[in-house]
């Protein structure tokens, strides 16, 4: 039987790996770079805040309603995330903590993407609304394959169903959520960006130049606001409809109800302003797949041995196509 060589083992056996530095080394590098940094030019780091700054000022004058509308839902689900801790959880499912634990992590990468929105750098806001977005999936998974919850990640040696986004939506829940396909097409190395670049120099003969390149994109604004929506509408519900608590036996039950009034408010308003969105009925159409998948996280988790698939036949009207 051959003996396993750890990687360590094997760059000893290399030969044109160097030795690790010096102390003396080290010391004259840090010198060196020290000397570059304090004669180095860097007004394209200061140009950079300059379009931030001036994008987060058209964000505020043209989308001052939208910044406050998020900031209010957002500051509402950390506060009750945080205070879900502290409460009776023992009407919870088995699964529902680690539902819990992945949409709540990713509330960072939501806020972040909105930071990044304001900011005027689109491209990696949508990245982050991409994993985002997924861990919405992950979760619905696992209340889909409660008997193999851990599988909404990949590891080796996974045995049972295993969580594959697209394939998940497309062709298991049947909808047809453009989401994660356009979020791809940044997410992976900005090919959106790339490619339209790529073929505007090459087909198109086009002689801009390639450079860094910060400016004002209405169109992609107005795709993030709205994929940023859709993800609060569904983090509100899940907040909302799944991560309840029992306060009924807390003494302060009085003064925690009002909290947790709001939060279902911000939940129902939230969802009405998705269900009836004035421009595209991509999104009127996604509210209300969304309620159905809510409807089949319930439905799995009162009965974790039915079949999802049967149930979701169930609760999606026949003849309706999404």
């Amino acid at each position: 039987m051959t003996k396993k060589v750890d990687s360590s083992e094997q760059e000893r056996k290399r030969t044109d790996i160097p030795p690790a530095r010096t102390q003396a080394e080290s010391d004259a590098l840090i010198k060196r770079l020290d000397d570059l940094v304090a004669l180095s030019d860097t007004p394209i780091l200061e140009g950079i805040q300059v379009f931030k700054n001036k994008h987060g000022a058209y964000m505020r004058r043209n989308y001052g309603r939208f910044m406050d509308q998020f900031e209010m839902f957002f500051a509402c689900m950390t506060d009750y995330a945080h205070n879900v801790n502290y409460f009776d959880k023992s009407h919870w499912p088995t699964n529902r903590g680690l539902q819990f634990i992945i949409m709540t992590f990713s509330l960072k990468q939501l806020h972040s993407s909105y930071d990044l929105l304001v900011s005027g750098v689109y491209e990696d806001a949508i990245t982050l609304i991409r994993s985002a977005y997924e861990s919405f999936l992950r979760m619905v998974f696992i209340s889909c394959h409660p008997e193999c919850p851990a599988n909404a990640y990949y590891s080796p040696g996974q045995v049972g169903a295993r969580f594959n986004a697209t394939n998940f939506v497309r062709d298991e829940l049947g909808l047809s959520w453009t989401a994660y396909s356009i979020t791809s097409a940044f997410a992976h190395s900005n090919m959106y960006k790339v490619m339209g670049e790529a073929i505007g120099i090459g087909w198109n003969k086009s002689s801009k130049p390639v450079n860094l390149d910060y400016e004002l994109d209405k169109d992609m604004i107005e795709l993030t606001v709205n994929f940023i929506d859709f993800l609060l509408d569904a983090y509100l519900m899940a907040y909302d409809q799944l991560f309840t608590i029992d306060i009924s036996s807390h003494k302060s039950r009085d003064k925690l109800q009002p909290h947790i009034d709001k939060l279902k408010s911000y939940a129902a308003i939230c969802h009405e302003s998705l269900k009836g969105h004035k421009a595209n009925i991509y999104w009127r159409e996604v509210a209300v797949d969304v309620e159905y998948i809510f409807t089949l996280i319930k439905t799995m988790d009162k009965d974790p041995e039915l079949t999802w698939k049967d149930e979701w036949a169930k609760i999606k009207p026949s003849g309706v196509t999404t």
